[in-house]
């Protein structure tokens, strides 16, 4: 029996979002005055955990901070404890969100196989739905750009709501597409390609496939828990269909 529902990160997972996120960030640091050249591989390791994390990671990086401490921020790091400044962050993030609306489609592009994974899911009857740490206006847009009717619910943060690992937007969306189907017992998946959001699934008791081609590599996914990794799109739709096939989130790391 497939699966009902289909929650979907974007960034990493429907979406290759970094070279814009790059461009952006390196120009809110340039427009502060920082010698900053980060490539599309940096913004894959700093964004995913919303924006003044991505935004700490990237001044972190400038002194000389590791990967895993990279990684650690926001979980169980604070800027605080790498000696990042608050101010230099809201700051950063004040530039990047008047900047990267303009800029967020410049290069983004789908991945391979996504726009005929949702075409097939749509005529199965699964219902759709993107929820992101990224800006709530710019979820919503770039899911209406992309991808037109085939997602049923699209939503990313904003002030009133929290952002992934916590359940709450995931939660939110599950039951609207409950609603919109009018089946309140409807099974869901969530699907992701970060660390955070095998957090998510877990945190709303959520059957989780991660997908290997976005943020994170495929052993790091293991590392941190994943049990059910797939590497292509093709792989992705047969799960969905398939749900018995996807295994819960057993443990975070």
């Amino acid at each position: 029996m497939s699966y009902d529902i289909a929650l979907f990160d974007m960034d990493g997972t429907l979406l290759n979002t970094t070279q814009d996120l790059a461009a952006s960030l390196n120009y809110a640091m340039h427009q502060l005055k920082y010698k900053a050249c980060f490539t599309p591989a940096d913004a894959a390791l700093f964004f995913g955990s919303g924006s003044k994390i991505a935004f700490a990671r990237a001044l972190a990086a400038l002194q000389g901070a590791s990967s895993d401490e990279l990684l650690a921020l926001g979980a169980t790091l604070s800027p605080q404890d790498l000696a990042i400044d608050p101010q230099e962050v809201s700051r950063l993030d004040k530039v990047f969100s008047s900047y990267y609306p303009a800029h967020s489609n410049d290069h983004t592009r789908p991945y391979p196989g996504i726009y005929p994974m949702l075409t097939a899911l749509q005529a199965a009857g699964v219902s759709c739905a993107v929820i992101s740490n990224k800006m709530d206006s710019e979820v919503k847009r770039l899911s209406l750009l992309h991808f037109g009717n085939t997602m049923a619910y699209a939503a990313g943060v904003c002030d009133a709501i929290a952002r992934k690992p916590s359940p709450e937007i995931t939660l939110a969306a599950l039951h609207e597409l409950q609603a919109q189907t009018g089946n309140a017992n409807a099974t869901a998946v969530y699907i992701g390609d970060t660390e955070i959001d095998l957090r998510t699934a877990h945190n709303a008791g959520l059957d989780c496939i991660a997908v290997d081609w976005g943020f994170r590599t495929h052993s790091y996914l293991e590392h941190c828990g994943a049990t059910h990794i797939v590497s292509s799109a093709t792989e992705l739709t047969a799960a969905i269909l398939d749900g018995k096939e996807a295994h819960k989130l057993c443990d975070t790391k």
